[in-house]
């Protein structure tokens, strides 16, 4: 008994270490644990970012487009007759038509005018701003001196449900 009394110090010093190392190593363990949950939440927060980021790109992207559309076929036709009266073109037909396409419709204008050359080139460059396609244009010297028959059939898109 004399020889573990001498060595009971030794031994309490060891039994406190082996309880210090243990709760230390369950600590490191659950530090571990949460620095690995903060490496995946920090990696989800990216993923997250960059999702933000490209919905922020395709977002103007698509408000980019919307600008070029209409909202409703009232608005196309009132677009083209504005343009029209812009250029001093009086329309003398003007027969809209439209084709559903699902997501949009697709407006058709026919639509016959007398105007100079010039007038009738400057209203066709203009339709653009909006990205209506001349399907079709027949340009004719009129008996004036100086005018052109135009005839035209325009296509545009509008939006369903206002986009």
């Amino acid at each position: 008994m004399g020889d573990i009394s001498r060595y009971k110090n030794i031994l309490l010093v060891l039994v406190i270490c082996v309880f210090i190392f243990i709760i230390g190593k369950n600590m490191f363990a659950d530090f571990n644990n949460q620095k690995q949950g903060f490496v995946k939440d920090r990696d989800k927060v990216k993923e997250y970012e960059e999702l933000i980021d490209q919905w922020t790109i395709l977002n103007r992207k698509y408000n980019e487009t919307k600008k070029g559309l209409f909202d409703d076929p009232f608005t196309f036709k009132k677009f083209v007759e504005g343009k029209a009266r812009n250029h001093d073109i009086r329309i003398e037909t003007f027969r809209p038509s439209e084709e559903d396409k699902g997501f949009f419709l697709q407006e058709n204008i026919e639509l016959s005018f007398r105007a100079t050359y010039r007038d009738a080139v400057e209203f066709v460059s203009s339709l653009k701003e909006k990205n209506i396609k001349v399907i079709r244009i027949t340009m004719n010297q009129s008996g004036s001196k100086g005018t052109v028959d135009v005839r035209l059939r325009l296509e545009g898109i509008v939006i369903k449900n206002g986009g």
